[in-house]
């Protein structure tokens, strides 16, 4: 938001600034897993139940879900890519 509130006034710096208002209203009304769930590959499963686990003061369970190797499964479109 404060990058797009520099930019010259048009067109370029509104797309910004109401992109940067859409990723703040997901942000703040979605939990950490929901996302990591629409994530795939960027953000897996046990990385977000490792955050979670970390903010709630459980040290030991958040890294244990971080040493955690999850086998996340391709995406339609990632399957057709390879063929």
């Amino acid at each position: 938001m404060k990058e797009a509130q520099k930019l010259p006034e048009g067109t370029e710096k509104d797309n910004k600034i109401k992109g940067a208002m859409f990723m703040r209203r997901i942000l703040e009304s979605n939990s950490i897993v929901c996302m990591s769930m629409s994530a795939g590959k960027s953000m897996p499963y046990n990385f977000a139940m490792g955050f979670v686990h970390l903010a709630n003061g459980h040290l030991i369970k958040g890294i244990k879900c971080f040493c955690t190797k999850i086998k996340v499964p391709a995406l339609p479109k990632e399957k057709e890519e390879k063929r």
